[in-house]
């Protein structure tokens, strides 16, 4: 698969995980209740929607929330501007249509005080600061009650559309076979594990184990953790049956260590939270999908949840296709929702590209004057190609032989899903993968590392000869004047040269008594000697170094034009010999055999061949499909949105108005199963 085909599909992936939750991302929250207060006579319109206006009072409280608070020129001004009167447009549209939706003074009474909570304003001897609050934002108690009231009505109208959707067990099933990689269950093992609080106790267990001494035994004698239950995890009180677990059972450093052992074994013994843990992994379970029985509760509300999603974004469409929108020529907003590209019969608007782009929390977050070119010149043109291949996604859905429901978004990803789920994987391909792909499978040499330094080398070799002989480290360093330093876990190539190649290409340490750690041999470093405050001796200026020839008329020249100027000063680098022993506890580099990591390899390959057909019928689909794209200012065709086209009145008022009936979207019955 071509760099460029697997980028657009990545791209594709995120685009549509962000907006399938924006279907409905324009509905005022509790939190961005300030860009809803209440409008004056004199207030001017930016915008009429239907006959109501948006003031322009509003549009400038709306420019207070992001990414809107910031003035970018160019580009990205122009599609912030686009997007912000799009999601007013929207707000509205579902204002309107709510108006008939019944709210009780109880039902606003109770949200206020909710908010007053979150606020910790709530209660009577808050009142004061509530007020305050409020008012610091123009409203008083009654307009900011008539907001949640707006609110609870738009709430209620969204549940009213989508209340008496239901689903079909046909549609469950139809669901979860085109989205079975949602429903996947994390590794597990089935494995029992000893615990123990102390050092010496936990090696006496390892040895004991490893002379052939049953687990579960050793569990039920010494652990101070599931002792009875012989050690086994994720069992039921009074049963010795291990069942399986996920990562979150086990300490972190443990998880990792027993997760490990895909082939199954025993751990050695790791510290986590000042105790000493064992594990024996008897069967290793990779990821993968969960079977339906097992998750048919989940199955059942997301597909329900994708319905109802479905179902309100057709409701918008159709809002939007009636709707009457006028600009005053007075206003000061901006509103640029030309087509940025065209995938056969569909438009995919200036609004919905700027969406996507600056709804995406990594660019939102980087979004800066400084940013604005990398974001338009390399993120948006990328983003408008995923998009293009969601409408290509959607579109091809209605000639797949299958039943999908949701929002397009949803349908986009399930068709992909759909083309994909008879992957299959043989031997051949997991060898393959794996010989390619060995680093994934190696685990890097390390090292644990103390560096002891001392000032002389007979210092040096006589603590290295008293570590060899069992002697106690701190007092053996004391005693010669070394300094110790904790370099902690390192890797090849952490260190610098000279410690990297004793720890990692040479044998050059011997081991120390009763323990798993190594001393080095002496090694003679040279070290620069840091400048203390005022050491001027160190510090030679040009006048100095000229003094001894003062017949120079350069350097008599040189000489007075340094005598005060000391910027030029050369600075002397002062080194010392420091003699260094390593006591490291080193691991080498290990190459897990392809039967220990099996599963994971099998994952990797079917998820490559997954991609590798989805990116097919993309390309297929995009090979017969007419397709323009119009990205920059300057090529930004004037079609309209799919929901209205745009004119200027008389009175120089851009009018809106709905698209003729055989250009509406075709219907979506069957794809949403209804």
């Amino acid at each position: 698969m071509k760099t460029r085909k697997r980028t657009q599909f990545i791209l594709l992936l995120v685009t549509l995980g962000l907006l399938v939750s924006m279907i409905i991302s324009f509905t005022p929250s509790f939190g961005a209740l300030f860009g809803n207060q209440n409008n004056t006579t004199e207030d001017p319109s930016a915008l009429l929607i239907n006959g109501q206006a948006i003031t322009e009072n509003q549009v400038a409280i709306a420019r207070r929330n992001p990414p809107f608070q910031t003035n970018f020129e160019g580009e990205v001004g122009k599609d912030l501007d686009t997007l912000l009167v799009d999601n007013l447009i929207q707000t509205e549209l579902i204002r309107q249509a709510s108006a008939n939706e019944k709210v009780t003074g109880a039902e606003v009474k109770q949200a206020v005080n909710d908010w007053r909570d979150s606020q910790g304003v709530g209660g009577r001897k808050n009142d004061g600061e509530y007020i305050n609050l409020i008012n610091r934002f123009g409203y008083t108690d009654a307009s900011f009650r008539d907001v949640f009231k707006e609110q609870l009505r738009m709430d209620k109208y969204r549940e009213s559309l989508t209340d008496s959707v239901e689903i079909s067990n046909d549609e469950i099933e139809s669901f979860y076979e085109v989205n079975k990689n949602r429903y996947l269950s994390g590794e597990q093992i089935i494995a029992r594990e000893i615990v123990l609080d102390d050092s010496d106790k936990a090696k006496q267990v390892l040895e004991e184990l490893k002379n052939g001494t049953d687990f579960a035994e050793l569990a039920t004698n010494n652990s101070i953790e599931k002792a009875d239950r012989a050690g086994a995890l994720g069992a039921a009180k009074d049963t010795t049956e291990p069942k399986a677990v996920g990562r979150a059972a086990l300490p972190t450093a443990v998880s990792s260590a027993a997760f490990n052992l895909q082939a199954g074994g025993i751990t050695d013994i790791i510290e986590a939270n000042d105790k000493f843990y064992i594990v024996k992994v008897e069967k290793y379970l990779a990821s993968g999908p969960q079977p339906l029985d097992d998750v048919r509760e989940q199955v059942k509300n997301d597909a329900l949840d994708a319905k109802r999603a479905g179902v309100f974004e057709i409701t918008m469409t159709n809002l939007r296709q009636e709707a009457d929108i006028e600009i005053p020529e007075t206003s000061t907003i901006s509103y640029d929702n030309s087509a940025v590209a065209k995938v056969n019969d569909s438009t995919i608007t200036r609004a919905e590209l700027a969406r996507a782009v600056y709804n995406n929390p990594q660019i939102a977050q980087a979004l800066r004057p400084d940013t604005t070119q990398i974001i338009t010149s390399l993120f948006k043109p990328s983003i408008l190609e995923s998009l293009v291949d969601r409408e290509l996604a959607y579109q091809g859905a209605q000639k797949l032989d299958a039943k999908f429901i949701g929002s397009k978004d949803t349908i986009a990803l399930s068709a992909l899903g759909y083309i994909s789920k008879d992957a299959t994987v043989n031997d051949d391909e997991i060898k393959e993968y794996y010989d390619s792909n060995i680093a994934r499978y190696t685990i890097p040499a390390k090292a644990v590392v103390n560096r002891i330094n001392f000032d002389s080398q007979e210092a040096a070799n006589s603590f290295r000869e008293k570590m060899i002989a069992g002697k106690d480290l701190t007092s053996s360093m004391e005693e010669l004047a070394g300094t110790q330093v904790d370099l902690g876990t390192v890797n090849p190539g952490n260190l610098p040269s000279e410690l990297d190649t004793i720890l990692f290409r040479t044998d050059a340490f011997s081991k120390l008594p009763d323990s798993a750690e190594e001393i080095s041999d002496v090694l003679v470093l040279t070290e620069d000697i840091p400048l203390e405050d005022g050491a001027s001796e160190n510090i030679i200026t040009d006048e100095e170094a000229n003094s001894n020839n003062p017949d120079d008329a350069t350097n008599a020249d040189n000489a007075t034009t340094n005598t005060s100027n000391t910027e030029d000063a050369v600075i002397e680098p002062q080194t010392k010999k420091v003699y260094v022993v390593l006591i490291a506890e080193r691991s080498s580099e290990v190459i897990r055999p392809l039967n220990e990591v099996q599963e994971q390899v099998e994952a990797a390959v079917l998820a490559q061949k997954q991609q590798d057909l989805q990116t097919t019928w993309l390309d297929e689909l995009r090979s017969s499909a007419e397709i323009e794209t119009f990205i920059s200012s300057e090529d930004l065709i004037t079609t309209p949105d799919t929901s209205s086209t745009v004119t200027t009145t008389d009175e120089g008022v851009f009018e809106t108005t709905p698209l003729p009936e055989e250009t509406a979207p075709a219907d979506h019955n069957n794809s949403m199963g209804n």
